[in-house]
């Protein structure tokens, strides 16, 4: 959950007496979204969470009971690391990518990561096995493209590689009372 620093920062920037709104925010998604990468905010409090973010902290608990511990612990055995696939796309891309859920931004996240080095089915093949019997048909070879969520899983386990293999290949933002999200890329452009 964010500790309630990015106010205390930007307080800091800023004239303003008044509490500043729209920033119960962690510190690594007020600096991706300043580079204008959307990512949503965690709450303060771990009940006002979406639902998909309790089952991330359930999961982080499950993982500290059988002997992880965060990345940032010298001499762990078993590590974990948060990462953020939207946001690794958008660095591994220089650009924000089409949307997942369409043809196109899957095609775009499953060239990236071809293009990074995993070995994965060439996107480009798709276009090789459209022909006009396929198109009349209405049939077309989508088994050769990545489903959005397998895509997401593909880059946070290239996130994860690169971090163990190459680490100053990497970027972590954020703040270590609120945790880093690690991307795999060596630094951020300043907008995106």
């Amino acid at each position: 959950v964010n500790a309630g620093l990015v106010p205390k920062r930007l307080e800091k920037q800023t004239l303003t007496p008044h509490p500043l709104r729209g920033v119960d925010l962690r510190v690594a998604e007020h600096d991706l979204r300043e580079r204008g990468i959307s990512v949503s905010a965690t709450p303060s409090r771990e009940e006002t969470c979406a639902g998909w973010v309790q089952l991330g902290f359930s999961l982080y608990k499950r993982l500290a009971k059988m002997g992880f511990k965060s990345h940032t612990q010298e001499g762990a055995e078993y590590i974990w690391l948060e990462t953020h696939p939207h946001a690794c796309f958008c660095a591994l891309l220089g650009q924000v990518p089409l949307p997942k859920p369409t043809l196109e931004g899957r095609l775009q996240r499953q060239i990236v990561l071809h293009d990074a080095g995993l070995r994965i089915k060439d996107p480009m093949g798709f276009f090789e096995e459209i022909t006009r019997h396929r198109l009349r048909l209405g049939v077309m070879p989508m088994e050769l493209i990545y489903h959005p969520e397998q895509l997401d899983a593909l880059v946070a386990a290239h996130t994860a590689w690169m971090s163990a293999k190459h680490p100053n290949e990497t970027i972590r933002l954020g703040a270590k009372e609120e945790g880093f999200v690690v991307l795999p890329v060596g630094e951020l452009k300043g907008k995106y």
